[in-house]
């Protein structure tokens, strides 16, 4: 095997046709805090759907949240809610914060194969974030691929290729 053939650790790489990373707080930090916004978005959306104040929201968030699992969950049972519409809303936020990740980018460039990441947050919420954190890098290929309601894409190129909701493998990558 040639050195060019394995990773900074030695391991073996030229195998693998495909790497699946997660988005969430392993593509960026977790140090970043982009849960949090996230959450104080949830409780924005709870609040706006039942017209009710902040405190009142986070009631019912967190009751539908320990019913079913997710807070989506929840309003998607007891109030018909589609998933569009709240993921996009609790995704939006500001990640203007976030460091660019040349090391990082470099890293998966330099590995052999696709590259996929999973998340369970909308298309504009990971571009968001992989246009922030790869911001030199802005010639990548998206399609839509979810399985479970249709709202994702799967990016395609040297960068990781990622889908919403659930991994879904694709020829084109």
């Amino acid at each position: 095997m040639s050195p060019e053939s394995k990773s900074p650790t030695g391991f073996p790489t030229d195998s693998i046709n495909d790497w699946v990373f997660d988005l969430d707080n392993t593509i960026y930090p977790a140090r970043s805090n982009l849960f949090v916004r996230v959450a104080v978005r949830i409780t924005e959306f709870v609040a706006r759907h039942f017209d009710v104040p902040h405190d009142e929201a986070k009631v019912i968030q967190k009751d539908l949240f320990h019913r079913y699992g997710t807070t989506m969950r929840g309003l998607m049972v007891e109030q018909g809610l589609t998933p569009e519409e709240y993921l996009h809303f609790v995704h939006d936020i500001d990640v203007s914060d976030l460091p660019v990740e040349t090391e990082l980018d470099a890293m998966l460039a330099a590995l052999p194969g696709r590259k996929h990441i999973f998340t369970n947050g909308t298309v504009p919420h990971a571009e968001n974030i992989l246009k922030r954190i790869w911001r030199a890098t802005s010639s990548r290929r998206t399609r839509s691929a979810c399985a479970r309601c249709g709202s994702s894409a799967i990016m395609t190129g040297r960068r990781p290729a990622r889908t919403n909701h659930m991994f879904i493998s694709s020829p084109m990558i």
